[in-house]
């Protein structure tokens, strides 16, 4: 019997040597327990299936990437770079090629080793963040540090991947070994590492393990990182800083009853980003410095705070609402309210809480340029929708009633405000909430008036710094034109930007006192000179012609018409006094533009047998020119030409009105002045013989008109 209890007893303590013994765990320090689990080598083709793991558990991790390392690497996996900075994980540097060991290069080798690396992810960080490096096996030499400008990490858990290529040995490996402050060295290569290491988180996430990057490891611990320093884990020293929270939006309202708002972080050394159209704020956002934010309208705010390794908070959100703007003013509401004034004097922020407490149920009046009863009362619509609901009536007085121009009080009309005013108009235009408020912070305390003017005061003739007074009146302008007045009527740099840009070029009056008409038919040189560029004769007129006392009004006809068209002058044949005094449909036609109605006389006149001089009948011409009716038969056109060409220098007659022949016996001046030159004689009849009343009729013949040239 005793020997088989020493052998029962023999065979247990054999049993007991041959169970492992465990290490004891050791009690953590209070306070959160804090772990970092950090990638190597990659990215590799499994890389993408660990961010959905990570993604899953809410972890977010660091990777230290090569450039190059085989079929792995930054170089070849860009797109999942950048996802692993869109999901919040940190991208660190683990060296270009992996060179081993990395402390043989040269100083030059080792930082290009280094840059190449941070260039990729700076590029897919979107900016110049610091950046951390874990040297190819650890290695730390002094060559090394000096040479990383970088704080270089390496490990105090090793899981042994890439050795044991085994999930169950990853994972017995990382549970036996974490500890509070500890990081875990891994790699995104190998399929057995996503499966042991994604295990091994859940099962510290159920211990109470917070997974975070390494660098705000060190930062919860309170320890800053410093370049060509190596760091191997951020055990607990009793310092547990929280995880970033999101910057905090402050809303107030502040005397003119606007809201604005003011940012701020509880956490050191963030840059504050901020959006105002509801998107996410990012790297090119605006910065937020400190100022205070207004905005016209209800309007979203989003911030979010980036840190010098591109960790970010939280994002805040908030939405400015419209506040009591043009209903509410501090200084009006005590001033006007003297129980209010008594307790609160001019505390704004006090005189905001009685107001949105006590003052809108009780109707109070707050600003000159609303009070709710007198509202409530002028606008039916209003009355039938909101009826004893002061508050509803309010806000839409806020919301529509400024936009739309209506009257909120009997102390502010902002149309009577807005006609008074140039300065006003000019800054403001159509904007009629600004007109409200202006009264509101300025112009109820200049004494400016509000109400009682029903007529445009001093409208604009000003713009881009040159007048146009000597042109245009707003009220001639939007008077005359009906178009200008229905878009333009009650907007008068609205309907002034209009004459300049367009006015002008179309010929459109903009003074009683400048006809644009006239002005070109008075003045041949500026018809020269311009021809039909319309904007050219109205700046002329503002620069030169009214000083020189031009004519600009009451010019029917054009002064010194032209008579030539190309190289053709078809004096002789047309008169253009004469042409448009035959023709009344001609004059109606043209207004006296001596162009269009040459134009009409050469493309039309003379195909129709139109006379237009006293010297030239078609009629007369023909049945005294059987040799032409016989050449040109029925073409008009070539009668005119004819005559214009040869028969005036064959001393032709062409109409009862003048005779050439009578014309050089009449005038013996001209027989000294152009002999023989028959065509002289009619252009100058034609140009001075006629207004100076020399006689052309008569019935002598060329024959005794040669005697006396011979």
């Amino acid at each position: 019997m005793k020997r088989k209890i020493l052998a029962l007893l023999l065979a247990l303590i054999i049993a007991i040597s041959l169970v492992p013994i465990i290490p004891a765990r050791k009690v953590e320090a209070a306070g959160t327990k804090l772990i970092a689990i950090t990638y190597d080598d990659g990215p590799g083709r499994y890389t993408g299936m660990l961010l959905d793991g990570l993604a899953a558990r809410g972890v977010k991790a660091t990777f230290f990437m090569n450039g190059v390392n085989g079929s792995n690497g930054v170089v070849s996996h860009r797109d999942i770079v950048n996802r692993m900075v869109r999901e919040g994980h940190q991208v660190a540097n683990h060296t270009y090629s992996h060179h081993v060991p990395f402390s043989r290069l040269s100083a030059a080798q080792m930082q290009s080793e280094v840059a190449q690396v941070e260039t990729i992810l700076d590029s897919a960080r979107d900016a110049d963040f610091r950046t951390l490096v874990r040297i190819p096996g650890g290695e730390n030499t002094a060559s090394i540090r000096a040479n990383v400008a970088a704080p270089m990490i390496t490990w105090d858990v090793d899981s042994l991947d890439w050795k044991y290529r085994n999930s169950d040995s990853v994972y017995s490996k990382i549970m036996s070994s974490a500890r509070d402050g500890s990081i875990i060295l891994a790699h995104d290569l190998y399929l057995t590492s996503v499966e042991g290491t994604l295990r091994a988180i859940s099962s510290l996430q159920a211990q109470g393990y917070e997974f975070v990057t390494v660098s705000e490891l060190f930062r919860r611990r309170g320890i800053s990182l410093a370049n060509g320093t190596v760091y191997t884990c951020a055990r607990n020293n009793g310092i547990n800083l929280p995880a970033y929270s999101a910057p905090t939006i402050t809303q107030k309202i502040d005397e003119d009853g606007d809201v604005y708002a003011t940012i701020s972080s509880p956490s050191k050394g963030l840059t504050l980003r901020y959006t105002t159209d509801g998107s996410t704020p990012g790297l090119s956002s605006p910065v937020y410095s400190g100022q205070i934010l207004r905005y016209d309208k209800s309007t979203t705010i989003k911030v979010i705070g980036i840190d010098e390794f591109n960790t970010r908070t939280p994002v805040a959100s908030a939405t400015l609402g419209a506040g009591y703007k043009g209903v509410f003013n501090a200084r009006y509401y005590a001033d006007n309210n003297p129980d209010v004034k008594a307790a609160y004097g001019y505390d704004v922020d006090k005189l905001v809480a009685h107001f949105e407490k006590y003052g809108i149920k009780e109707g109070r009046q707050a600003s000159p340029t609303f009070n709710v009863n007198y509202y409530r009362n002028r606008y039916a619509d209003i009355k039938s929708a909101y009826g004893s609901n002061n508050e509803r009536v309010m806000r839409h007085f806020i919301n529509f009633g400024m936009k739309e121009g209506r009257v909120g009080s009997a102390q502010f009309n902002p149309e009577s405000y807005r006609l008074q005013y140039a300065d006003l108009r000019k800054a403001y235009g159509m904007d009629y909430p600004k007109y409200y408020t202006h009264f509101i912070k300025y112009g109820y305390k200049e004494g400016r008036k509000g109400t009682g003017c029903t007529k445009m005061q001093n409208p604009f003739t000003v713009f881009n710094g040159k007048d146009y007074s000597k042109v245009y009146d707003f009220f001639f302008y939007t008077g005359k034109y009906h178009d200008i007045y229905q878009v333009a009527g009650k907007d008068d740099l609205k309907a002034l930007s209009h004459f300049v840009n367009y006015g002008m070029s179309e010929g459109r009056q903009g003074k009683a006192t400048f006809e644009l008409r006239s002005y070109r038919n008075a003045n041949s040189d500026l018809r020269d000179a311009y021809g039909y560029n319309n904007k050219k004769y109205y700046e002329h007129y503002m620069t030169y012609g009214y000083k020189e006392g031009r004519k600009s009004q009451n010019v029917d006809l054009a002064v010194n018409p032209t008579t030539k068209m190309g190289s053709v002058d078809y004096t002789g044949i047309y008169d253009y006094e004469y042409y448009v005094t035959k023709y009344p449909d001609i004059k109606k036609a043209y207004q006296g533009d001596d162009q269009k109605t040459l134009k009409h006389f050469v493309g039309f006149g003379m195909k129709e047998g139109r006379t237009a001089s006293r010297m030239f009948n078609l009629n007369y011409y023909k049945q005294n020119n059987p040799d032409l009716v016989k050449a040109y038969g029925s073409d008009n056109a070539k009668y005119y030409m004819h005559f214009l060409n040869y028969g005036m220098k064959e001393g032709r007659v062409a109409s009862t009105e003048f005779n050439i022949a009578t014309y050089i016996i009449s005038n013996p001046d001209l027989r000294n002045a152009y002999g023989k030159d028959f065509k002289k004689y009619y252009q100058h009849y034609a140009k001075y013989g006629y207004k100076e009343g020399r006689n052309a009729k008569g019935n002598h013949t060329l024959s005794q008109a040669l005697k006396l040239l011979d």
